[in-house]
């Protein structure tokens, strides 16, 4: 199970969301890849790869009716990343200041801090907390 909360700042005025879905995690040689299916409207799916390595980087790349989207979030340094919106591609600017992955078979934490702007302008702080479990057994069977 993964749990992905996000809070995104600007002039002090926080907006949570928090979303549960089921995902695959694969770790190895300290890069962390983690697969989870995000609903974008209801009978849009699309599938988000995160790839992180911890304190160095962060990728975020989206497949589905989404193809597009990449985002590269480096501990201080500031990348241009594509963002697919559905109604069109927007060229963001990403400034990581915090990467975190903590993640083996039994699950574990990842956390990415970073800015974001248009043409310099900012758009806030955004903080991403994903936490992975595995399912709940029930009677030898994971529960759905």
């Amino acid at each position: 199970m993964v749990t992905i909360r996000s809070t995104s700042t600007m002039d002090e005025d926080a907006q949570p969301i928090e979303v549960m879905c089921s995902g695959t995690v694969d770790q190895q040689d300290g890069k962390v890849m983690l697969v989870y299916e995000e609903a974008l409207t209801e009978g849009e799916l699309f599938d988000t790869t995160l790839t992180a390595v911890n304190g160095e980087y962060a990728m975020l790349e989206r497949s589905g009716p989404l193809t597009g989207t990449c985002m590269r979030i480096e501990q201080n340094k500031r990348h241009l990343c594509h963002y697919e919106t559905g109604f069109g591609t927007m060229m963001l600017g990403l400034y990581g200041e915090q990467i975190h992955a903590d993640v083996n078979a039994n699950g574990g934490n990842i956390r990415l801090v970073y800015a974001l702007d248009i043409d310099g302008e900012s758009l806030g702080k955004n903080t991403v907390e994903i936490s992975v479990r595995p399912k709940e057994m029930t009677c030898g069977a994971p529960l759905q």
